[in-house]
């Protein structure tokens, strides 16, 4: 049989399992724990964040852990519309995001806030040219994926970020979990990304939220200390060290499996 959903989710490379493998046996320990384990699993866990931020382009206090793309979409959309709701109701996304986005904006409908389409244009990409003028005083989010799912119709992400980014209380969140480590894309002005590390031949339940110093969130998990305010729960040092390898990988094989996919 012949597999073609790398959409929905990749094998996973030997070097990235091994690399789970290894860090699982070898440190075991709570990274909360001030004994000697401890902290040395501590240590490797803010070494590899290191490591992933500058694979990413942004600081290691940026880098939320999730379980996976699902919670990092809900924890950027509930998280700043309920940090953030006392500056506005109004939202704006594509009609091609993610279950998790929709359903997350679903709960928030009930506490009063609205959600906007965004019109796309024949090829599918989002309109920018109707972005300014749907924008309102009270608009305080805006999501749009960076690639979709099914069709694979890359977004102007870059081009959105130019027009938000004179919109002081209004966030950009982009679903980047198609993109990152697949086409080069800047989200200098991007204030939250998401990113699923099993799109790119890494981990099934684990994820990352990018979320920029500059932006507040609402936890949605509260309870144990972990590598982050933002979420709570003992943080899981070979998922972290296996996302860095995956992303190593992906990155360092980006370009050649671009040219493999145009060709063919």
């Amino acid at each position: 049989m012949i597999y073609l959903d790398y959409a929905a989710n990749t094998p996973i490379e030997k070097e990235v399992l091994d690399t789970y493998y290894q860090a699982t046996m070898k440190y075991f320990a709570n990274p909360n724990a001030n004994h000697t384990l401890g902290l040395q699993a501590k240590e490797v866990i803010d070494q590899t964040t290191k490591k992933i931020a500058k694979q990413l382009h942004v600081l290691p206090e940026e880098i939320i852990y999730t379980s996976g793309a699902s919670e990092a979409n809900n924890l950027a959309i509930k998280g700043v519309l309920e940090r953030y709701k006392h500056r506005g109701k109004h939202i704006l996304i594509s009609p091609l995001e993610h279950n998790s986005i929709l359903s997350s904006l679903t709960k928030m409908q009930e506490l009063g806030f609205i959600v906007e389409m965004l019109p796309l244009k024949k090829n599918g990409q989002v309109d920018v040219a109707q972005i300014k003028s749907m924008l309102k005083e009270d608009t305080i989010l805006v999501s749009v994926c960076s690639v979709d799912s099914e069709l694979g119709i890359r977004q102007p992400i870059e081009e959105i970020g130019e027009v938000l980014k004179d919109y002081k209380y209004c966030f950009f969140h982009s679903d980047a979990s198609q993109a990152i480590g697949k086409v080069v894309i800047d989200y200098q002005n991007v204030d939250l990304v998401t990113v699923a590390p099993h799109k790119f031949y890494g981990m099934l339940g684990t994820g990352i939220l990018i979320k920029k110093k500059n932006v507040g969130l609402k936890t949605q998990i509260d309870g144990g200390k972990s590598t982050t305010v933002f979420r709570s729960g003992t943080p899981e040092l070979a998922h972290i060290v296996s996302i860095e390898k995956a992303l190593e990988i992906a990155l360092s094989k980006q370009q050649e499996r671009q040219e493999y996919i145009k060709k063919n």
